[in-house]
């Protein structure tokens, strides 16, 4: 005997990487006397675990043995087998495979959808952006165009992020999140009433935001705060004191952008507004000397009459 035995394992080949579980076949062949042989499994899950597995079970063929083995979890498989005739002649042979069933988990591009933002900026490094079993390619593009990792977009509007990504195994991921960027304070209107005016009698008016998606975070009427404001879009107001008023108005969007506004007015008091009104209407001081020189030449011309009498 001057050959050495065979000894394969068919089904796969070294450093395979596939998405599908596999069979692996083991086969030895001697065409004389097969004094030893073995086969072993060397397994790794995901997680790092291992184990080893000797195959016990052998199809005996004759000259040819043979066992199957199948490789149906993800993880590292090791494959090993080894025979030794009666010679002395050995041979073995290994071979390593990655069964990744799962597609490469795309992070954070969910907590993005739908958010408004000031401005946009990602710094997210490879292994914390996406994580798979295996090697993978992988793109990030924003509305269209390749992003680089660590640009920043202020421009304002409605935005697409699109991330990509491909293992060894061939699974691939697509995530993709619409978005607005908006740094635009928001802005706040007053209803019934105008700055610098004044007013009689009972004054109502009127706060709110142009755009309804806004929100009231507090306003003031002569410092104090008024209350049931805070969250809503549009609130009014009611003054029956007479006086100097100065109201302030503070506006928040949904992007955290913030707006203040404020206007001053005079509500009169009643008897102002009655004397203003009497001064009005009172005989100037030229129309009271006149009426009194015309009572006084009357009564000169009357005297005159009765002496001449």
């Amino acid at each position: 005997d001057n050959q050495s035995p065979k000894a394969e394992i068919r089904g796969v080949t070294p450093y395979m990487i596939t998405s599908r579980p596999l069979t692996a076949v083991y086969r030895v062949q001697e065409e004389n006397v097969l004094d030893e042989f073995h086969a072993e499994v060397k397994y790794e899950n995901t997680k790092g675990r291992k184990q080893s597995q000797e195959l016990l079970v052998w199809e005996d063929h004759g000259e040819m043995k043979r066992s199957v083995h199948r490789l149906r979890e993800d993880g590292i498989y090791r494959l090993h087998i080894y025979a030794k005739d009666a010679a002395g002649y050995e041979v073995k042979q290994t071979a390593q495979v990655i069964v990744d069933q799962e597609n490469p988990v795309i992070r954070y591009v969910d907590t993005l959808d739908q958010a408004k933002l000031k401005s946009f900026e990602w710094n997210y490094r490879k292994e914390e952006l996406i994580q798979d079993f295996t090697g993978y390619d992988y793109e990030v593009r924003l509305d269209g165009r390749l992003y680089s990792m660590g640009e920043r977009v202020t421009r304002e509007g409605q935005h697409i992020l699109e991330v990509h990504a491909t293992d060894r195994a061939g699974n691939t991921s697509h995530a993709k999140a619409v978005f607005t960027i908006d740094h635009t304070a928001p802005e706040i209107v007053f209803e019934g009433v105008k700055e610098g005016e004044k007013y009689e009698g009972h004054l109502t008016f009127k706060i709110g935001v142009k755009d309804t998606e806004d929100i009231l975070r507090k306003v003031q009427i002569n410092g104090k705060e008024q209350q049931h404001v805070q969250g809503k879009a549009r609130t009014g107001f009611s003054i029956k004191k007479a006086g100097d008023y100065e109201v302030i108005a503070e506006a928040k969007d949904q992007t955290g952008n913030v707006a203040v506004n404020q206007f001053q007015a005079d509500k009169e008091r009643a008897e102002e507004k009655r004397r203003r009104a009497s001064k009005n209407t009172a005989p100037s001081k030229s129309r009271r000397n006149s009426a009194w020189y015309s009572a006084y030449w009357w009564s000169n011309l009357l005297n005159q009459f009765f002496e001449a009498v």
